[in-house]
């Protein structure tokens, strides 16, 4: 909390919140208002209830190239579960991510959603053209973020017994070498150590 120059007390939530009345088109301010409300939590504005959903559409109305807003709002739903943007087009989960890796800067998080999202076997056309399965994808997730302990792991977790994959720096990594990876990112993940054994 800070105290404003009137003696007002405020939070993160109610700061954002003042940032969007200051200007209602910042696509910033919308999405990280979204990041701070629970998941079951509401905000009003402009008189309207929002919840992270509604935040999260408005920020991708004033933000077309912020990832972080696609990918946000994708994660929320669930598998099968659609939302209506601003501009009428109706999109799953899997369309979200696919238009936060067409961004300019997706970052590594979209790409691994989309991973986590696809089901074994499936595959998804990027904007760019490119069709892609889950293992494509996570490979690009740790080109985009290298030390990034949950893409070593996904990764080790699609892929077969014996399989390889080769990653953008050349390295040709087995499962095995993948948890090992994951582990090197980050010395607490849990699930890498148990997999690994």
């Amino acid at each position: 909390t800070v105290q404003l120059h009137d003696g007002r007390i405020v939070d993160m939530k109610q700061l954002l919140v003042e940032a969007i009345r200051g200007d209602y088109s910042d696509w910033s301010a919308w999405c990280n208002l979204g990041r701070t409300l629970a998941a079951e939590e509401t905000v009003q504005l402009h008189g309207r209830v929002m919840g992270k959903r509604q935040l999260y559409v408005e920020a991708i109305k004033y933000g077309q190239h912020a990832s972080v807003a696609w990918n946000n709002l994708g994660a929320l739903l669930a598998d099968g579960e659609t939302v209506q943007l601003c501009d009428g087009r109706v999109m799953d989960k899997n369309q979200l991510f696919v238009e936060a890796i067409s961004c300019q800067s997706p970052g590594s998080t979209a790409y691994s959603n989309l991973g986590i999202a696809l089901a074994a076997g499936e595959t998804v056309q990027l904007r760019d053209g490119r069709v892609v399965d889950r293992k494509q994808l996570f490979v690009e997730a740790i080109r985009c973020k290298p030390d990034c302990s949950r893409s070593y792991f996904k990764l080790g977790c699609v892929l077969a017994a014996g399989e390889t994959v080769q990653l953008h720096d050349g390295r040709v990594l087995d499962k095995k070498q993948l948890f090992i990876e994951a582990i090197r990112c980050d010395p607490d993940d849990s699930n890498a150590y148990y997999n690994l054994g």
